[in-house]
């Protein structure tokens, strides 16, 4: 069945619109909406005609209806100036130049009148993920996202994950300059007036001023951020474009002269077609969270084993010892009956080898001590197996900043991961591996969903109790099997400790199926350090039956390439 989908960019001068086609049964209309737009729209932004939240409702939904032919859509994304939570429900900081636009109720308004959900991102979010989704924005740089419009958006993708300190936007367009905030300067608006882009001789001055505060951004974002790419994206750019104006180039003049000492010059890229990168970006999150959403979790919570007490008087009752008694012999129960998962584990492990060895990705998915768990296991495995770091990732709830070591406070597991799989470009072949000791939370589910409807490689890692939605879910499941917990509900205890485990022996068994492994020694790992140089040393005398002299001259010789110095004493 076709759904209508459509995705809106609400500038503060223009609002422009998509509409796409997605059959939702279809395997690949997660990942794919982008290139499938069947009509744009734009017209100029109501703020200033509208007197409340319901008139512009109103204005907005007959735009998506122009869009549509009159057809209720299924899903809406709107790309929005502002800063809006990890639910795209709300305005957590938005310009007063945005007007009623900047408050919610217009979007509660517009899903009432379609009687479809309705989710905000920030406009240079949105452009991120269209920029992905062309295949710019790589897991093995640093980038950061400048959209040039009426003011200055900005994001980052470390490794291709967010970057959110505190898990917030970051709010490049409001630095001061003793000429004004960036927004001011780079706006399009005063852009237009100086006529920057207009090729016009007569405007020469004005546009180099503009350049030149351009590359000043571009140089701050990157000491700030450590910057190795630079994408552009916004009216501003398109505008640029129009007048023959080759803005990589002039940034990439500009910006050498203006970085610190030591610091490489991050590559610019001017998208084409810049602002429809943005609509893009929401359609394809429109697109995700419409597969996504048959993955929510709809059952009576109190069904779950994790959320099921022990018996026995309450933990609080005993002493020390008996306290310290009972969770250890609670968590060897629990290790004894994790033992029977051992086939499921032989077989997510050759689903992740076969993914390796064939050029894909495994992508840990998971929120509060779930992604946690993940994250420790994915960044030990280069160095411990050699392996490069953007085939093995790990997707934290509430992006990659300090989620490791905060708690979280804007709901993120019940948050779609999708707009999270989209950025890191999830493909057919990747395996996703889902972590949720309850098999509850949403910012797994929903990715799990997504990666199905790419026609990705699905695994869920879950407490247990929950066959029949999760068999639809992934294709393999691993139950931890842990049980109810001493302290009920509490997973960081022993599902914690399961799931570290389950992780440990996905991760080697595949390692070593992989052929990462010789006579139980790493053969590939990375000699980063002085222990681990004295550990290749070992591994080759024992391997080469050389001597300590010999294993020596060989590593250094071959740059402590451990691999190839065994190579060098087996030829």
């Amino acid at each position: 069945m076709l759904k209508s989908l459509v995705a809106l960019d609400l500038g503060g001068t223009w609002m422009k619109g998509a509409l796409a086609h997605v059959r939702q049964d279809q395997p690949g209309c997660g990942g794919d909406a982008h290139r499938s737009i069947l009509k744009t729209l734009r017209r100029p932004n109501p703020l200033g005609t509208t007197r409340n939240a319901a008139e512009f409702a109103a204005q907005v939904a007959d735009f998506c209806r122009e869009l549509t032919g009159g057809d209720p859509p299924a899903s809406v994304v709107a790309a929005t100036a502002g800063e809006v939570d990890a639910a795209g429900k709300t305005y957590l900081c938005a310009g007063t130049h945005l007007g009623v636009m900047g408050t919610t109720p217009w979007v509660d308004l517009l899903a009432q009148s379609f009687n479809a959900p309705v989710k905000l991102i920030n406009d240079a979010e949105a452009f991120l993920l269209g920029a992905a989704g062309k295949g710019f924005v790589p897991t093995n740089r640093d980038t950061g996202a400048l959209v040039i419009g009426t003011g200055l958006g900005f994001t980052v993708a470390r490794k291709g994950r967010w970057w959110k300190p505190a898990r917030r936007l970051l709010h490049l367009g409001a630095v001061e300059t003793g000429e004004g905030d960036y927004n001011l300067l780079l706006s399009a608006l005063r852009a237009g007036e100086r006529n920057v882009f207009s090729g016009n001789r007569a405007d020469e001055p004005n546009r180099l001023q503009y350049l030149d505060a351009l590359a000043g951004t571009i140089a701050t974002a990157a000491h700030l951020f450590h910057l190795e790419l630079i994408l552009l994206g916004g009216g501003a750019i398109d505008a640029a474009r129009s007048a023959g104006i080759d803005l990589a180039s002039a940034m990439m003049e500009r910006l050498p002269q203006r970085l610190l000492p030591g610091y490489s010059c991050p590559e610019v890229i001017a998208l084409e077609n810049a602002n429809q990168t943005i609509l893009e970006g929401a359609m394809a999150l429109a697109a995700g969270d419409l597969a996504a959403e048959s993955a929510r979790f709809t059952r009576d919570f109190s069904s779950i084993t994790t959320e099921t007490g022990t018996a026995g008087p309450g933990i609080e009752t005993l002493s020390p010892q008996e306290i310290v008694h009972r969770l250890t012999r609670e968590e060897a129960e629990a290790a004894e009956r994790f033992r029977a998962q051992a086939p499921a584990l032989a077989r997510g492990s050759e689903m992740i080898a076969k993914a390796i060895d064939t050029g894909s990705r495994v992508i840990y998915l998971g929120a509060g001590t779930s992604g946690r768990v993940g994250a420790l296991d994915a960044v030990e495995i280069p160095c411990t197996f050699g392996l490069a770091p953007d085939r093995f990732l790990a997707v934290i709830a509430g992006g990659v900043a300090d989620a490791a070591l905060t708690i979280e406070d804007q709901f993120e597991e019940d948050t779609s991961s999708v707009a999270d799989l989209i950025l890191l470009g999830l493909r057919p072949g990747d395996v996703v591996v889902g972590i949720s000791a309850s098999g509850t939370a949403f910012f797994v589910r929903s990715g799990l969903g997504f990666a199905k409807a790419v026609g990705a490689e699905t695994i869920l890692i879950h407490e247990a109790g929950m066959a029949g939605q999760d068999d639809q879910l992934a294709s393999l499941c691993i139950r931890l099997e842990s049980g109810p917990e001493a302290i009920t509900g509490s997973t960081r205890m022993k599902a914690g400790t399961a799931t570290k485990k389950a992780l440990n022996i996905l991760s080697t068994t595949s390692m070593i199926l992989l052929g990462k492994v010789r006579g139980g020694e790493m053969i590939d790992l990375n000699c980063c350090n002085a222990k681990l140089r004295e550990r290749a040393i070992r591994i080759l005398m024992q391997l080469g039956e050389i001597t300590r002299q010999d294993a020596a001259d060989r590593l250094q010789k071959m740059n402590y390439n451990l691999r190839e110095a065994l190579e060098l004493a087996h030829p």
